[in-house]
C-alpha cells in the first residue's frame, strides 16, 4: 500500500470477529490456533460468501440479496486495492481533484462485471462514480439489475450486455474515463481443474473459488505472435487491447487485472508493436 492511499478512508482489512457478533453464523468458522492459541478463521465457499455478504451489507449498506453458490463471491479488499490504484491514475492524469475523490462526473465501465457487479457497486458507494457493467451473461445482468433496484443505484449504474466492448452503449457527448476488468484466467474446463488440483483442491467443487463457466473461462483465442493458441487471461486481455483502439476517442483510460506475471511482458510487448506507451504499472 503506498503512502498516499494508506490515510485513505476504505478499508482494506476487516475484523472478522467483531463482525461474529452483529452475524452469529460467522462464528461456526473459527477455531483456535494450537500454537498461538488465538480465534483462528476458517476460510471455506461458505465462509468466504458470508464475508463477501456481510462485509457490503454493514460497511457499504448494500444488500446483495441471495448468494448463489456457483458463481464468485470477490474478495472484497483486493477489489477496493484496484479502484484505489484507478483513483491515483485518475489524479495523476489531472482528471480526478485529490482532495475530491466523490466526484459524480467520473464514469467508468466494468468489463465482466459478474453475477453481483461488484467492482460497479464499490465504485459508486466509495466515490459516487457512474459506472457501466457489461456481461455476455444475461442471467448475471438480470441478477445485478435486482440488486441495483433494490438498493437505489439504477440512475449511477447501468447495465449492458456485450461482449468485451462490442455493444457498448457510450453517450457520445460524454468522456468514459476508465475501465477495470477482472478477466477469465483459464482457457478450459480442463486447464481450470489442473489448476485446482494443483492448489490441493480434490475438484472445483471443493476450491474456494467457484464460479460460472463465463466468470472463470475464456475460449476466445489470442492474435497475439506467435501465441495464437493462447486463450483465457491472455487472449481476453489481447481481445480486449484490440478493440479498445475503436473507442479511444471515448475512453481515456483502459485498465485490466493480468494475474500470471508471465503474460503482463507478451502484453507489454504486443502494445509496443504500433508505439502504445504502456506509462503506468502498478505491483498491487
Amino acid at each position: 500500500m503506498n503512502s498516499r492511499q494508506k490515510h485513505y478512508e476504505p478499508k482494506l482489512y476487516y475484523d472478522f470477529h467483531k463482525l461474529s457478533k452483529t452475524h452469529p453464523d460467522l462464528t461456526k468458522f473459527f477455531n483456535i490456533d494450537p500454537i498461538s492459541k488465538q480465534p483462528r478463521f476458517k476460510f471455506t465457499t461458505e465462509s468466504t460468501n458470508l464475508l463477501f455478504k456481510y462485509i457490503l451489507l454493514d460497511e457499504l449498506n448494500i444488500d446483495v440479496l441471495e448468494l448463489q453458490t456457483d458463481h464468485l463471491c470477490p474478495v472484497i479488499p483486493s477489489r477496493i486495492q484496484y479502484l484505489l490504484n484507478v483513483k491515483e491514475v485518475l489524479v495523476d492524469s489531472g482528471l480526478l481533484r485529490t482532495e475530491s475523490p466523490n466526484d459524480e462526473s467520473i464514469r467508468g465501465i466494468d468489463i465482466g462485471t459478474g453475477y453481483y457487479g461488484i467492482y460497479a457497486l464499490l465504485a459508486y458507494a466509495l466515490f459516487k462514480w457512474s459506472m457501466i457493467g457489461t456481461d455476455i451473461d444475461e442471467q448475471a445482468l438480470r441478477n445485478l439489475d435486482r440488486i441495483l433496484i433494490k438498493n437505489g443505484l439504477t440512475d449511477a449504474i447501468k447495465t449492458c450486455h456485450s461482449d468485451l466492448f462490442n455493444g457498448v452503449m457510450i453517450d457520445g457527448q460524454k468522456l468514459v474515463h476508465f475501465t477495470i476488468c477482472n478477466p477469465p484466467f483459464y482457457g478450459s474446463e480442463e486447464e481450470l481443474k489442473l489448476a485446482y488440483q494443483e492448489k490441493g483442491f480434490k475438484s472445483t467443487e471443493h476450491a474456494l473459488v467457484i464460479g460460472s463457466d463465463s466468470e472463470l473461462i475464456y475460449k476466445g483465442r489470442s492474435s497475439i505472435p506467435g501465441h495464437e493458441g493462447n486463450i483465457g487471461e491472455l487472449g481476453f486481455v489481447q481481445n480486449m487491447i484490440d478493440e479498445s483502439y475503436k473507442l479511444r476517442d471515448k475512453i481515456v483510460w483502459f485498465s485490466s487485472i493480468v494475474s500470471k506475471k508471465s503474460n503482463i511482458k507478451r502484453l507489454v510487448d504486443y502494445l509496443s508493436q504500433d508505439g502504445t506507451p504502456v506509462p503506468h504499472k502498478t505491483n498491487n
